[in-house]
């Protein structure tokens, strides 16, 4: 066996062995850490991990970490959490299951006929996709910016150029 590809095996089953040992199998909840504003992810990760099994999802837009937490350990984590200064809330990260909630979709309660006469009353409003001239994109020409570029056609290097008066 290649010693480089048995150097890797041995650390990860350490890894694992090690996983184990601090993270127990069995159930665990996950829970949203939220740290305070000028704590880096990578420490309020850091911060998470200590008192929770692994960091499930990292989620920079809120600047907070999900992380799992086995039950049995749960109460002495929340509170660890709690204390922690880099720490500013902690909730639980509840499962949403919106698909069950939406009433059951069946083709057969559609009236095709009068969809498709909503259809053509909606035409009118609504162009073909090549306006009246194809090279300019319909898009462009349905929120009115050949109008006004008699008045600013913007430059180069971002900056609108003021219009004329």
């Amino acid at each position: 066996m290649n010693p480089t590809r048995a150097l890797i095996l041995v650390l990860a089953f350490s890894a694992t062995t090690v996983r184990a040992q601090f993270c127990p199998l069995g159930e665990t909840e996950r829970r949203i850490v939220t740290c305070k504003p000028e704590i880096s992810m990578a420490d309020c990760q850091a911060a998470a991990q200590k008192v929770g099994c692994t960091v499930a999802r990292v989620l920079p837009l809120v600047h907070a970490v999900v992380i799992e937490i086995p039950l049995e350990r749960m109460e002495i984590a929340e509170a660890k959490l709690a204390d922690a200064p880099k720490v500013e809330r902690v909730d639980t990260d509840r499962k949403v299951r919106w698909l069950h909630s939406l009433p059951d979709f069946s083709a057969g309660g559609i009236d095709t006929g009068e969809l498709t006469r909503r259809i053509k009353e909606l035409q009118p409003k609504f162009p073909a996709a090549v306006g009246p001239n194809p090279q300019i994109p319909w898009g462009v020409q349905r929120v009115g910016a050949p109008q006004a570029w008699s008045r600013t056609q913007g430059e180069e290097d971002g900056a609108v150029t003021p219009p004329a008066r």
